[in-house]
């Protein structure tokens, strides 16, 4: 059951930071921005508890470290071309926000006018924003969150050992006094 409630937690949180960037950035309702949202975050709803599962079923131990990795990086590239998959065919908002062909208002606000007139610098990172766009930033998010879920609960694996090991020492230190 404990179990059951990280992976519940880690899914609502997942949900509410794709439906906030979409309320934060594109100045979306949230209702608008849970259904443009609900193409990645459903995705999750299937792949957090796969994730919480082959974390502690695969933790990263010595020795052992090399295939754990590969087991990790083989269903976190499942997971990137699920979710894009799932992107391009959900009928519940695969689409993605528009600017209307310029920033967003709050960079407006932020840069000022030297985007208006030009003079802001346009590089390789510039407004157009880092190669791959929508796509690239959508699937290194998944790769982030699939990293902080086996994150997560590679800690508390190492906490659980951590109080295993004091418990221990404890009944130890009793048997001899």
């Amino acid at each position: 059951l404990k179990v059951a409630l990280i992976v519940f937690a880690v899914w609502l949180a997942i949900g509410g930071l794709f439906t906030a960037q979409y309320v934060v950035v594109a100045q979306m309702t949230v209702l608008d921005a849970l259904r443009l949202s609900a193409s990645v975050w459903i995705v999750w709803f299937v792949f957090a508890p796969l994730a919480v599962w082959l974390a502690f079923r695969f933790p990263f131990e010595r020795g052992k470290i090399l295939p754990r990795v590969a087991t990790h990086a083989v269903v976190c590239v499942a997971l990137l071309c699920a979710n894009h998959w799932v992107g391009l065919r959900a009928p519940f908002g695969g689409t993605q926000p528009s600017f209307g062909g310029g920033p967003p208002p709050w960079v407006m606000q932020m840069r000022g006018s030297d985007i208006l007139d030009g003079s802001a610098p346009t590089g390789r990172l510039g407004m157009r924003g880092p190669r791959g766009g929508v796509l690239a930033a959508r699937l290194a998010m998944d790769a982030v969150l699939y990293a902080v879920i086996v994150s997560v609960c590679q800690a508390i694996l190492w906490s659980r050992r951590a109080r295993e090991r004091e418990h221990r020492a404890l009944r130890a230190e009793a048997q001899f006094t």
